[in-house]
């Protein structure tokens, strides 16, 4: 069992590893999950303010930022910050190790080593409730993505949505949508490429002449896919300079409307990252998208649909 000061020391060495070694990112670079989280680390290793830096921890950890997670986990467990929890010490490590998460490869290695240390001290009834408070720290997390989502429809519609995903649906059998023509700011909102004259994203021979981006919803039989083949066009969001610099990852959820052919009418934020410029990137590369379209019946229909964007130091990727 490892004693539990190295426990602490070990989830410190960590945090400082995973975050790159950059602790503070750049002063035009306005990251709150970031900066909270590397101020929280410096308040823990300077003597500072522990309740202070406690609180922030938990704040960025229900953002979904394991590194958060596997410190605020060890914190508890060990007690020395904050009155000894070990239940929910051990579900917040447990949270770091299922994935899904900013910066999951290393901490959820560490949240597993920590967990195999902290497991023979536990009885089997706090395991039994760690287990459960774990699995309601990630649905939390989901249903905060699942409120953007509902915030982000209404970007395009008052319609009541029943369902978010994996498709948006509506009480209605058929929506139109409304179809901005404009970007706007306030919420992250970009006209796609088939919506702003589709000069650079003409229509395909296959498809009929017709209109497009019309906004007329109805469930499909089949959803929109972003997995790549012959007939979709789907180019990674560059890496933002400064994000890379410091190491800053983060998952963007977009809400995207594509047009009958797969093309993007209009896309927006619907879960941020934290990483502003990241959000941005994800934004300005989906708006020129051409993805597999919904399909109801043997008709390929427009469609509204979550797509999710994951920018990651290794393994960087996107997800659809």
């Amino acid at each position: 069992m490892v004693p539990r000061a190295r426990m602490l020391r070990h989830a410190l060495c960590a945090a400082a590893f995973l975050s790159g070694g950059a602790a503070h990112p750049a002063d035009n670079e306005p990251v709150t999950r970031q900066a909270a989280f590397a101020r929280a680390v410096d308040l823990l290793r300077m003597g500072g303010d522990k309740q202070r830096a406690v609180e922030m921890l938990d704040a960025v950890a229900r953002l979904g930022d394991a590194r958060a997670q596997v410190l605020l986990g060890s914190i508890y467990l060990l007690g020395q910050e904050v009155p000894q929890d070990k239940v929910l010490g051990f579900a917040w490590l447990k949270v770091a190790t299922k994935g899904g998460s900013y910066f999951d490869e290393g901490a959820r290695q560490k949240a597993d080593v920590l967990l195999r240390s902290a497991e023979p001290a536990m009885t089997g009834a706090e395991l039994i409730r760690a287990d459960q408070l774990a699995s309601s720290l990630a649905e939390e997390r989901e249903r905060r993505r699942a409120d953007g989502l509902l915030r982000a429809v209404a970007v395009f519609t008052r319609e009541p949505a029943t369902q978010t995903m994996p498709v948006v649906v509506f009480a209605a059998e058929a929506v139109t949508l409304t179809v901005p023509r404009t970007d706007s700011d306030l919420p992250l909102y970009r006209v796609g490429c088939a919506a702003g004259g589709g000069e650079r994203c003409p229509l395909p021979e296959e498809f009929p002449a017709g209109p497009r981006c019309t906004g007329a919803i109805a469930k499909p039989d089949i959803l929109a896919s972003s997995v790549a083949d012959p007939g979709t066009r789907i180019a990674r969001p560059e890496y933002p300079r400064e994000a890379r610099k410091w190491g800053l990852e983060g998952i963007t959820l977009l809400l995207v409307h594509s047009d009958r052919s797969g093309w993007i009418c209009g896309v927006t934020l619907a879960d941020s990252s934290g990483v502003p410029s990241l959000d941005h990137a994800a934004v300005d590369a989906v708006r020129s998208w051409r993805i597999k379209p919904a399909m109801r019946g043997a008709e390929p229909v427009e469609s509204l649909s979550p797509l999710t964007i994951t920018f990651r130091m290794q393994g960087y990727a996107f997800q659809k």
